[in-house]
């Protein structure tokens, strides 16, 4: 069968463009907060880490470097900071308002001239008033790369069309904000007496805990075990909260303690963060739980 020249230059340009438009085949609302990220980690990873985490602030983001800093400030004042970046999420969400999301993934990060390292990240957005995504709180731990997969594919968490209430009152607001303060104030309050009581409890099933030197720990039963196996507990502070404006994500953030119970004086400061979901029972229960030292 004969075979045209002009045939096969259309199916060389097809084979060359159809990973592009595989990419671009993504969930709406997701695919915005996503393609924000795709294009901070590309200027962090070919230009700079300080032009990379620059476009994604405004002047109200914070990072966790380790204590809460404002991130202008901060990249305002030239840090030490990596001089190449990428990561790439294997959890993206959006909440029904739209304004709301957070993703999470791996990281890797070198100084020229010195060996590559690895980690985690976790940020929370907002979309400011001209709709761009911007980091409201982002945040890393370093671990050694061992689940470092460039093919992995992420969760996408779309919105659904769900209705929800839209409150105008600020005091309105603050209650609702309140509620996700006191489950973590109550989970706070169980893991002093038991950390497998307080996680079997408020901790999804398919949920994520992020630990230094550790890969990503998927599921309330495996987390279980890890914290079983290292003879590790944690104790938790609760310091700041927000919720979505829909109302079904929120999270926490404060202090920890982690304590050793293989070495009586073994005890790490750490900083955590929480993502929490509305489940269908009303009952908050975390989908993440990030620890990182301070």
């Amino acid at each position: 069968m004969r075979f045209s020249y002009k045939k096969s230059v259309y199916l060389i340009a097809f084979a060359f463009i159809l990973p592009f438009l595989t990419k671009a085949q993504l969930p709406d609302h997701v695919g915005s907060l996503l393609n924000t990220e795709r294009t901070a980690s590309y200027l962090a990873q070919t230009k700079s880490a300080h032009e990379g985490l620059s476009y994604i602030i405004d002047k109200e983001s914070s990072f966790y470097v380790p204590v809460k800093v404002n991130a202008r400030d901060y990249l305002s004042n030239r840090p030490n900071i990596p001089d190449r970046m990428s990561w790439k999420p294997n959890l993206v969400l959006v909440s029904r308002s739209k304004d709301w999301g957070v993703t999470l993934g791996g990281m890797e990060f070198q100084k020229i001239g010195v060996i590559k390292r690895y980690g985690n990240y976790l940020a929370i957005w907002r979309r400011d008033r001209k709709g761009k995504w911007k980091i409201h709180l982002r945040a890393e731990v370093e671990n050694y790369g061992k689940d470092h997969d460039e093919n992995s594919k992420p969760e996408y968490l779309e919105p659904d069309d769900e209705w929800y209430l839209k409150h105008r009152s600020n005091v309105r607001l603050g209650q609702r904000e309140e509620l996700v303060m006191q489950s973590d104030q109550l989970l706070s309050s169980v893991l002093k007496t038991s950390n497998t009581t307080a996680y079997d409890e408020f901790l999804e099933e398919d949920a994520r805990l992020f630990f230094p030197w550790n890969s990503e720990i998927k599921g309330k039963e495996n987390i279980l075990k890890f914290l079983q196996s290292e003879r590790l507990k944690i104790e938790t502070k609760p310091e700041s909260v927000g919720r979505a404006y829909s109302g079904e994500y929120g999270y926490t953030s404060g202090t920890a303690r982690v304590f050793d119970l293989n070495d009586e004086e073994g005890e790490t400061k750490f900083n955590y963060i929480r993502i929490w979901k509305l489940q269908e029972d009303f009952q908050w229960k975390v989908m993440v739980e990030f620890l990182f030292e301070r």
